[in-house]
C-alpha cells in the first residue's frame, strides 16, 4: 500500500466520522423534546413512559442516540443501559437498514 492510497484510506475514514456526527447533532437537535421526557421518565423511574417515548421514534435515529456520551450521545451510559433493556427493535427495522 503506497501513502497515497494510506492517505485516501485515512481521510475516508474521517469524512464518515463527520457525517456521523453531522446526523447524530441533527436527531439531537431534531428530538430534544424526546430525549428531554426519556431522561426525566428514567429519572423518575417511569421506565414504561421512557419505552413508549424511544420507540416513537424511528430506527435510524434510534441507533444514532444510542451512541455513546464520549462520542457525543445525548444519554449518560446508564441511561443508555435503560433503554437499550427496553428497545423494541423489530424485524423490519434490521432489514430496513
Amino acid at each position: 500500500m503506497d501513502i497515497r492510497e494510506m492517505h485516501n484510506r485515512e481521510v475516508e475514514h474521517w469524512k464518515g466520522q463527520y457525517r456521523r456526527t453531522v446526523r447524530l447533532c441533527k436527531a439531537i437537535y431534531d428530538y430534544s423534546d424526546y430525549i428531554a421526557l426519556i431522561k426525566k421518565a428514567i429519572e423518575a423511574e417511569d421506565l414504561t413512559e421512557a419505552s413508549v417515548l424511544f420507540n416513537e421514534i424511528d430506527f435510524e435515529t434510534q441507533s444514532l442516540l444510542l451512541i455513546a456520551p464520549s462520542k457525543g450521545g445525548p444519554f449518560t451510559t446508564k441511561e443508555r443501559a435503560e433503554v437499550t433493556k427496553l428497545w423494541d427493535v423489530q424485524i423490519q427495522d434490521i432489514e430496513d437498514k
